[in-house]
């Protein structure tokens, strides 16, 4: 597997069409192709089995490994390696087939896209939900502490995990807490971003679940969001997510299959 210089992206990009036509509009490949980061601090990635004549692809960012051309083995293995609960798609459905031939803790399952449409209606509720809170919380921006805080919890750690810094997160991330009395109750943050939108990561502490806190900070990300112009991506891990998504006010689009490789 040779992993890509950024110079180098669009002139093997051509060799997979499917990637190429993914270029309309921001989708969640952006983050690779359209990142603000430089090369060293991005944790997105683009890899060929040969830069002569490659005939398979990896576009590699966070837990997500997106694989395109002819499926190969080896290059899967390399491209997934040794960390848990890596999510393998592929539009050819043959690259999930042979993840879940290769990796013993390989578990199919599917995941949903949502599509969100700026409206009057839409930015309305999300300022109300981030202006009215729980009694007794409050709404806090990811700050410089709260950054390094969620290195040690393990529900926080994904919503600054991508950014190698708190002055990366705060040039180009975006999140907020619910505390209460200064604890972190949940939570709601960019995970992977581009230039023109960013992924969504919402957690709540376990001791704090179905309280509807989630609602709450996931409106005021994606609210900030827009404001600043970026596009909010939201795409569905379970029903509970999707269930969140659309009382959000995003619609759903299609389902689409996913290899979870969990390596227990």
């Amino acid at each position: 597997m040779m992993v890509l210089q950024r110079k180098d992206y669009d002139r093997y990009k051509g060799y997979f069409p499917q990637i190429a036509g993914k270029e309309k509009g921001w989708q969640m490949l952006s983050c690779c192709f359209d990142s603000p980061f430089s090369q060293e601090q991005s944790p997105a990635s683009f890899a060929v089995d040969s830069r002569e004549h490659p005939s398979c692809a990896a576009v590699m960012m966070g837990d997500f490994r997106f694989f395109f051309g002819k499926p190969q083995a080896g290059f899967l293995q390399e491209a997934v390696g040794e960390r848990t609960n890596q999510l393998v798609i592929a539009p050819d459905h043959r690259w999930l087939a042979l993840a879940e031939e290769i990796f013993e803790d390989a578990l199919r399952y599917q995941r949903q896209r949502f599509r969100f449409y700026r409206n009057a209606q839409v930015l309305n509720k999300l300022r109300h939900l981030s202006q009215h809170l729980p009694e007794g919380t409050r709404l806090e921006a990811i700050d410089r502490c709260w950054f390094e805080q969620s290195r040690h919890h393990t529900w926080m750690y994904d919503f600054c995990s991508q950014f190698t810094d708190y002055e990366s997160y705060r040039r180009h991330g975006l999140g907020f807490l619910l505390t209460r009395d200064g604890k972190p109750l949940s939570g709601a943050s960019s995970y992977l971003v581009s230039n023109t939108g960013f992924t969504i990561q919402v957690q709540t502490a376990e001791d704090q679940m179905q309280r509807g806190y989630a609602l709450h900070t996931a409106a005021a990300l994606i609210y900030a969001g827009v404001q600043r112009g970026k596009y909010p991506d939201w795409d569905a891990d379970n029903p509970i997510s999707a269930h969140l998504a659309q009382k959000l006010g995003y619609l759903p689009e299609e389902q689409y299959p996913t290899v979870l490789v969990q390596r227990f």
